[in-house]
């Protein structure tokens, strides 16, 4: 887990620890001279290998939680950021100009594409994302790319060692939204995917894969060709 506001959810764990009884000795022990690490599925979680871009797969979906989690990476990242977002459908369409505006500010290139689309027009959604986006003043580089197995091929193809590329929204989730039907859906599979199509080498995955893992399924199978 990286980020500031990462070190203070473990500052956070550490003070209940300590309300739960544990002994400032032992925590000082685990702590002293050791660098810890903590991994939290769909966390801004690396799905990628040692070589490449460095991806990573994050279930925020607020404006706080792209400010946040872009100046994380970027603190860790020498060459370029790129973002690649969506917003649920049937939620709060209130901050989709910030999360778009948020994005465009944080990012060098940012690709907007689907999420959860659930009953309403992806097409539309994005569409708001893009306002706010285009709103921002920035020199980054904006694109639309539906459906997200596309665009996420696409973000591969624009970044290099050195950089980085944030998924944010699906997190860990296994599944996608789409009118009211769950469609198996893995970003952390699909950007693993794209890393090794793309000549790098990731790792094995280590979640479970909702679809045969020779296989990817539409990104939207109720929708009319």
């Amino acid at each position: 887990m990286i980020g500031p506001h990462m070190a203070s959810n473990a500052a956070l764990a550490i003070v209940m620890l300590r309300e739960a009884g544990y002994a400032w000795e032992r925590l000082a022990a685990a702590l002293d001279g050791r660098r810890i690490e903590a991994a939290v599925p769909g966390r801004t979680q690396r799905v990628s290998g040692e070589s490449g871009p460095a991806v990573y797969v994050d279930f925020g979906h607020s404006p706080d939680a792209f400010e946040k989690t872009l100046a994380a990476v970027r603190r860790i990242t020498p060459g370029r950021v790129l973002m690649l977002f969506g917003a649920d459908g049937d939620r709060d369409t209130t901050k989709r100009f910030d999360m778009g505006r948020t994005a465009a500010l944080g990012s060098d290139i940012l690709i907007i594409t689907d999420h959860h689309p659930r009953h309403e027009n992806p097409d539309d959604i994005r569409a708001e994302l893009l306002t706010g986006a285009r709103a921002a003043v920035s020199a980054t580089e904006i694109l639309e790319i539906s459906p997200p197995e596309r665009a996420i091929v696409e973000a591969n193809s624009r970044v290099g060692d050195g950089d980085a590329i944030l998924w944010a929204g699906p997190g860990h989730q296994d599944y996608r939204d789409i009118r009211g039907v769950r469609v198996p859906y893995s970003a952390r599979e699909l950007a693993r995917r794209a890393l090794a199509a793309a000549g790098w080498a990731p790792p094995a995955p280590s979640w479970v894969v909702p679809y045969p893992r020779d296989s990817t399924p539409d990104s939207d199978p109720t929708r009319p060709a």
